[in-house]
């Protein structure tokens, strides 16, 4: 699975495919580096331990790629490898509280180096709610993400 680009008027559009919610989150890194990086590496030099909550799909997908946006534009950060820790991150396992206040908490140790500013692409401000789709399917995970420039 994984991403491809679709056609948007101003920003770009992203839709994004996994077997797993967390194979989402990782296929939604991926599409942002593509933006935001004009050169990737594979070297894994650091690591970062991230915890994203939200009310539901679509908040966490948000939250967790407003957090690799604020690590590459503060650190220099890009995420290279993902190690999940199972707890907390397949609905309803994921699912801390039942009704509409249930809140999905995903945990992960994000393997990767710190990019040169030569090696940076497009600058990306942020993953949007505007467009934002995330559907649970029988083959996974579909995401459609508008990151604004």
């Amino acid at each position: 699975m994984g991403y491809k680009f679709l056609e948007h008027t101003a920003d770009v559009q992203a839709e994004c495919r996994a077997e797993t919610f967390t194979g989402l989150l990782e296929a939604a890194a991926r599409a942002l580096y593509s933006v935001a990086l004009n050169k990737q590496h594979k070297s894994v030099k650091t690591s970062h331990e991230l915890f994203v909550s939200g009310a539901g799909h679509e908040e966490v997908v948000i939250r967790w790629l407003q957090e690799l946006v604020f690590l590459l534009e503060t650190d220099g950060f890009v995420a290279v490898r993902f190690g999940w820790d199972g707890s907390h991150m397949e609905a309803p396992k994921g699912v801390l509280r039942a009704g509409p206040s249930a809140v999905l908490t995903v945990h992960c140790t994000a393997e990767g180096y710190f990019c040169d500013p030569e090696d940076r692409g497009e600058e990306v401000k942020g993953a949007t709610y505007h467009g934002l789709n995330v559907e649970k399917t029988e083959e996974g995970y579909t995401a459609r993400i508008i990151f604004d420039l």
